[in-house]
């Protein structure tokens, strides 16, 4: 394995890290916002 595909490799599984951590807040619901808090958020 060259350097290229070691390097892909590892991105790779960092990318489907960061989907099951998302995936599994989705899931709890930690991550969700409502619409009030979401426009009170951005500032508008």
């Amino acid at each position: 394995m060259d350097i290229r595909e070691y390097e892909k490799k590892q991105a790779t599984l960092r990318l489907l890290s960061k989907l099951s951590e998302a995936e599994a807040a989705i899931k709890k619901g930690d991550e969700w916002q409502s619409l009030d808090d979401l426009i009170h958020n951005l500032g508008h």
